[in-house]
């Protein structure tokens, strides 16, 4: 996008010159903001809030418009927003506005550079069906945009944003809002953003029952140069037809970050809970995807049901995408015909370029009886030199992890998986780690593919299900450090050192262990405790939890288990020395050479 932002700025410095006009000197004064305050709910007339937007346009400067009267305002037709304002309302309780036909109640269009904004107030709809009109339609701002404490409810458009649409715009700023049972006919079922240059946060927010027929069932954001921050917001059975059931980003190029939020009970077709599309940030320039401190359950996808990504971008190489310390558990991978296999129950990714996706801190509990579709994560659709990376993780599922390979012809598509310091249970007769296949249309149908440095001879490709024969990769998976509850197929796994298979992981129930997100704490006899790599290089300074993530030596899983307080050696009692007597104390018995035992599992 070319950015108009300098043109006007230097626009602004001539005309601001001092100019000579017949001798005399003209100083340039800035124009003086004024505030209009609406004391009347009619629709039109002097006083009411067309009155004051009216009287907002005819002044120069960016203007505020405050109000004296509560209640529910009822427009008969749009209202036009062409100069800089601010609408600050009595409260999101206390006043509504609505329309009584089909249109967009605030139309702020060719806005000069400056601020939108509106707070502290509602905007309602009477149903979410057909073309109802949007609450704010910001389609060409010029400046930034801010939206603060509004709520939005039962509004629908044939296009883009069910509730509101803001598109070319410089930044926005979305915080506190509540959107409830929106719905576009396009996409963004209660919030599309489009075509902004700069930077997009949205926090503290909640969006439920919103849907859309296309992508992003309650917020959507496309084509953003700028980053985006998605912060402590909650996204509740929200559905979109196709992508992104919660929020669906496409051809973002900042960096993203999605923090402290919960997917609860979305669906779509790819990406129930959240879907990146065509992920176009540049590793190079430390531009990442990071899902973090977040939450996905009951989430419905055919692919992705908790969330979904890709990445298609052509000579893009790096760490793309991350998921650090969130929680998967209780999603649905629906097949979309009977015959046709879901895959990932908590994460499918796609990555068609050579660049690592790498997930750690985290937990993977897909052990509900809906938990059908081949594995908690699956990476399918890659090409070689892709990777994805699985750390100090804890994953459960039919099985824990899939890698598929494409196989298109004589071509065989495929990335890679790195497991380490990672407990893997397969709630099914499946392996842990797994290997499938998919047959695509092409000529020889995946027959007669010849071994070259990546792949090793090939039997027979049977058809396009996981199968347990297909073409021989080598080092499919590495996997190091693990505690796995089934074997591995050496023909796909190159094991490192540490693993210990056929073992069970000892896990209690998930439940709320601290932190921001639940977790599954292994038992003091886990096999998981203290048996990782103790040189291990490059761990995360914290666990899931926040908890220091090496005591002792460093433990295998998303939860590091904390020292054991000491316990007297001779009766095994357990007892609080610093509590007792302080740190001093403690350190005049150790003088003393009184032997402190830990019980924790060496």
């Amino acid at each position: 996008m070319t950015t108009s932002r300098a043109l006007r700025r230097a626009s602004a410095a001539t005309a601001a010159a001092a100019l000579g006009l017949a001798g005399a000197a003209f100083a340039v004064q800035p124009a003086a903001a004024a505030t209009f305050t609406v004391t009347s709910l009619d629709d039109s007339g002097v006083n009411t809030l067309r009155w004051a937007i009216d009287q907002a346009n005819a002044s120069e400067g960016p203007d505020t418009i405050t109000f004296g009267v509560t209640g529910e305002i009822i427009l008969a037709s749009e209202v036009a927003v062409v100069d800089p304002v601010t609408i600050v309302g009595p409260g999101v309780d206390a006043l509504t506005i609505t329309r009584d036909a089909a249109f967009d109640m605030l139309v702020v269009n060719s806005l000069a550079e400056g601020n939108f904004a509106v707070s502290n107030l509602s905007f309602v709809g009477e149903d979410a069906e057909g073309d109802s009109g949007r609450a704010i339609n910001a389609s060409v701002v010029n400046g930034t945009v801010e939206v603060i404490s509004v709520g939005f409810s039962g509004l629908s458009s044939s296009e883009g944003g069910g509730a509101v649409n803001i598109d070319n715009a410089l930044e926005v700023t979305v915080t506190d809002v509540v959107a409830t049972d929106n719905h576009s006919g396009d996409t963004g079922g209660a919030f599309q953003f489009g075509s902004i240059e700069g930077d997009v946060t949205l926090s503290s927010s909640y969006f439920s029952g919103n849907t859309t027929v296309d992508y992003g069932g309650a917020v959507r954001f496309a084509e953003v140069e700028g980053a985006v921050a998605v912060t402590d917001s909650v996204f509740e059975d929200n559905s979109a037809e196709f992508e992104g059931g919660g929020i669906q980003f496409e051809n973002v190029l900042g960096p993203v970050v999605v923090d402290g939020s919960s997917f609860v009970g979305n669906s779509a077709r790819n990406g129930g809970g959240l879907y990146f599309y065509d992920i176009e940030t540049d590793p190079a320039a430390g531009e990442v995807v990071t899902v973090s401190n977040s939450t996905f359950t009951a989430n419905t996808a055919h692919s992705g049901a908790g969330l979904g990504f890709n990445v298609w971008v052509e000579n893009l190489s790096g760490q793309a995408v991350v998921v650090d310390s969130s929680t998967f558990f209780g999603n649905q991978a629906a097949p979309e015909e009977e015959d046709d296999d879901p895959r990932g129950l908590s994460i499918a990714a796609s990555l068609y370029s050579p660049v690592t996706a790498t997930v750690v801190n985290s937990t993977f509990d897909e052990t509900s009886e809906l938990a059908q579709g081949p594995a908690a994560i699956v990476l399918g659709g890659s090409v070689e030199g892709a990777l994805l990376e699985v750390f100090h993780s804890t994953v459960i599922g039919p099985p824990s992890i899939l890698l598929l390979a494409e196989v298109d012809g004589e071509e065989v598509r495929v990335g890679a998986v790195n497991v380490s310091h990672t407990i893997l249970q397969s709630t099914t007769d499946d392996q842990a780690l797994d290997v499938g296949f998919i047959v695509e249309e092409g000529e020889g149908g995946g027959e007669g593919l010849e071994a070259d440095a990546a792949h090793a001879p090939v039997p027979e490709i049977a058809d396009a299900a996981p199968a347990a024969n297909g073409p021989l990769l080598s080092d499919g998976y590495t996997l190091e450090w693990s505690v796995v509850s089934t074997g591995v197929d050496d023909t796909f796994v190159a094991q490192g050192a540490g693993n210990q298979l056929e073992t069970d992981p000892q896990l209690a129930p998930l439940a709320d262990n601290g932190g921001a997100t639940l977790t599954r704490l292994p038992a003091d006899t886990s096999p998981a405790v203290n048996t990782g790599d103790p040189a291990v290089e490059g761990a995360p300074a914290v666990d899931q939890r926040g908890a220091a993530r090496v005591v002792e030596t460093i433990d295998v899983g998303a939860v590091e288990l904390p020292a054991p307080a000491p316990s007297l050696a001779a009766t095994g009692g357990t007892v609080d020395w610093t509590l007792l007597l302080g740190a001093a104390g403690v350190l005049l018995l150790g003088a003393a050479g009184l032997v402190i035992a830990r019980t924790r599992k060496a």
